[in-house]
């Protein structure tokens, strides 16, 4: 059950890595338990969205640790290890940080990221919702809620700065089964929508659901780019995300994407059915 007190572990373990799944760990979830209250509780995905904001100066020391220092890798030839080197690619990352550049213009996040500690801290003493929490820590540091705030639960009108958050002129229960991403108006924020790109949150969506699926027995990148002299380890990854969303059996033995004729056969099922993929042989 995701009670408020590991919401609050949730969200402070969430405000110092911005890793999801780390931060389920920490409060003894399931990632779907998380995404599911996320979907189903507005003060949540606000309060969600303010730790990953917070967390940005992690994200950022990261990338400039990448920068300046990259990532040891193993260099493998024919399935074994040769060598070691460093490598200096932090795209992803990058792409991260540009995501957290949106979060931040949004008003209502924006508004919950300076209480956010007070929300864990009442979440924490036995405060009954995220929502009741936030309203609570926003009036006594006197923040105004964003313009987008939203509620989740009703409120008295004796409740005199609770009642003047609340939007008016909407119904309190308004919230749909899966809302629409507040970016792009999309289904950016249900697991199982295909996205497009259209989609903001679309290429990590589709990582996400890759590394999801990928075999946890799978050859690692670096080993299988050495198989092809020719490849580098981002390559192969590419190239197994293409493969996976096309169909492809055994798609975390691919190498590499190839044009018709070559060997890789059958792409499977998916839009992506005519692709041809090259896989490594000795798996």
């Amino acid at each position: 059950m995701f009670s408020p007190r590991r919401q609050a572990e949730f969200l402070q373990n969430l405000q110092l890595f911005g890793n999801v799944r780390l931060a389920c760990r920490a409060a003894r979830i399931s990632a779907q338990t998380a995404y599911r209250q996320r979907r189903t509780s507005p003060a949540l995905a606000q309060a969600w969205d303010a730790a990953l904001l917070a967390a940005r100066a992690h994200a950022e020391a990261t990338l400039a640790d990448r920068a300046l220092n990259g990532v040891e890798e193993a260099v493998f030839y024919h399935g074994e290890e040769v060598a070691r080197r460093r490598r200096y690619d932090s795209r992803l990352l990058l792409a991260h940080l540009a995501r957290l550049d949106r979060l931040e213009e949004r008003e209502e996040v924006a508004a919950t990221l300076p209480v956010l500690d007070d929300v864990i801290d009442a979440l924490r003493g036995g405060e009954a919702s995220v929502g009741a929490a936030l309203r609570q820590a926003q009036c006594e540091r006197g923040v105004a809620p964003g313009a987008d705030s939203v509620r989740a639960e009703p409120v008295s009108r004796g409740d005199s700065c609770a009642f003047e958050a609340q939007p008016q002129g909407f119904p309190q229960d308004r919230v749909p089964s899966v809302p629409p991403c507040r970016e792009c108006g999309g289904q950016c924020d249900d697991p199982e929508a295909t996205l497009t790109q259209a989609d903001c949150q679309w290429f990590g969506n589709r990582l996400e659901r890759f590394y999801d699926a990928r075999p946890k027995d799978a050859p690692c990148y670096a080993e299988l780019a050495g198989y092809e002299d020719e490849h580098e380890a981002d390559d192969v990854e590419m190239a197994q995300m293409a493969a996976f969303e096309a169909g492809v059996a055994d798609w975390w033995l691919v190498v590499a994407e190839g044009g018709e004729g070559e060997e890789g056969g059958n792409a499977g099922g998916g839009e992506n059915a005519g692709s041809h993929f090259r896989k490594a042989k000795d798996w």
